[in-house]
């Protein structure tokens, strides 16, 4: 595999199956994922009171019934603050992200070829991102997944074809890796949980995005199998590590997962991710590789909903030996959502240090296009920066799309 991969340097190869009733939730789908962004967009029950956005809805629409491009964007601010040690550190972020779906033959077959792409612009807001207010506390992995001081960046540009007999989906492009592997309905910072050990899973070495091709495979008797791989172009803590395709450096994975109902129709998810990361010896990132199990499930179709998952790895490629995490999130009136969970992982380097979290967070629709998220994140543990072993992190986050 490893003589094919390198002689297609810039193509990764996914294969994912899962089969869910209709009607039912589909707990496969990651909510951090191009079509699950307009989705999510295309539910919102009204619309804005300002004829500026309104305005901008009605020429979006149009413009797919026209072209078959439809977009979404969106702005995403976080401050965070930690309590508890020397001084109180804060870190500030904001991501601004321009994604879509063109489907240039959409008049003439019934399932075209797409271009999917994402485009987004991190920045930090003040001194410090929030991205650095992790390390800077001497937290094992990050307080936050993404909301770094990247800049600009493509992560997804990719062309999708989709063949119903046999049910298989192709990608071919530039892609994020892990909206496809490893994720759970709970694994986004922007909409659930900020702390990455519940937004991503830093004991896999997920690049951030690399080039690749990707094959999806549906099966009808709710079983899944994937295969990928990515090059490696960036870590999880925002570095910039090879944008040399012929570097050679892969990151690949394995993923096979099960989904079915119980009596009530709520859907249910066992999944199982091996994984495997080249050297790149420019960054000094070593090998690595390892597993992880994940169970969730809906309690209700309301969108009450719940994951558990044990991640292992070896190597020092992944940030942690090892993570035990589980989450759960339900509905509060009709609009807002509030979210617990609770993991605990050890270090990758030579001091295996061990550290927990518990995070708790309050979504508040303000509007259908605006939200406003108070968090709070316990930590406790080993290899603090300063002053006891318990921190107290806190923030909002704010999050407009249009």
């Amino acid at each position: 595999m490893r003589k094919v991969l390198r002689f297609f340097p810039c193509l990764a190869v996914i294969l994912t199956a899962h089969a869910v009733e209709p009607g039912t939730q589909e707990l496969a789908v990651n909510p951090d994922d191009i079509a699950s962004e307009l989705i999510a967009r295309d539910q919102l029950a009204g619309q804005w009171s300002f004829p500026l956005f309104e305005e901008w809805t009605i020429a979006r629409k149009k413009i797919q019934a026209e072209t078959g491009l439809s977009w979404t964007a969106s702005y995403y601010a976080v401050g965070l603050g930690s309590f508890l040690g020397n001084g109180v550190p804060v870190g500030a972020s904001g991501d601004f992200t321009f994604q879509g779906i063109w489907k240039p033959g959409y008049r003439w077959v019934d399932n075209p070829t797409e271009l999917r792409f994402r485009i987004r612009y991190r920045h930090e807001i003040g001194p410090t991102s929030a991205a650095e207010l992790g390390p800077e506390i001497g937290a094992l992995w990050g307080v936050v997944d993404g909301f770094s001081n990247s800049g600009l960046e493509t992560p997804d540009f990719f062309l999708r074809h989709q063949f119903k007999d046999p049910n298989i989906e192709l990608r071919y492009g530039q892609l994020s890796i892990d909206s496809q592997f490893g994720g759970n309905q709970l694994a986004s910072s922007k909409q659930f949980f900020l702390n990455q050990g519940f937004a991503s899973d830093p004991a896999v070495a997920f690049p951030r995005f690399g080039a690749g091709f990707t094959a999806l495979l549906s099966l009808d008797n709710g079983f899944s199998a994937g295969f990928g791989a990515s090059t490696v172009q960036g870590t999880q803590t925002g570095d910039q590590v090879s944008l040399d395709f012929g570097s050679g450096a892969f990151f690949t994975a394995l993923q096979l997962a099960y989904d079915y109902q119980d009596h009530d129709d709520l859907a249910r998810r066992f999944q199982w991710l091996v994984w495997q990361s080249d050297a790149v010896e420019d960054a000094g990132r070593p090998s690595g590789y390892g597993f992880s199990l994940t169970y969730e499930q809906a309690f209700s179709e309301a969108g009450e909903k719940g994951f558990a998952r044990f991640s292992w790895s070896d190597g020092g490629a992944a940030s942690l030996d090892y993570l035990l995490t589980a989450g759960y999130a339900r509905p509060c009136g009709e609009k807002d959502l509030a979210g617990i969970a609770a993991g605990i992982g050890r270090g990758s380097d030579s001091e295996k240090e061990i550290q927990a979290v518990f995070e708790a967070f309050y979504r508040w629709h303000a509007r259908d296009n605006l939200q406003i998220t108070p968090d709070v994140q316990l930590l406790v543990g080993e290899g603090f920066t300063s002053g006891p072993g318990i921190r107290v992190v806190a923030g909002v986050r704010f999050g407009i799309t249009f």
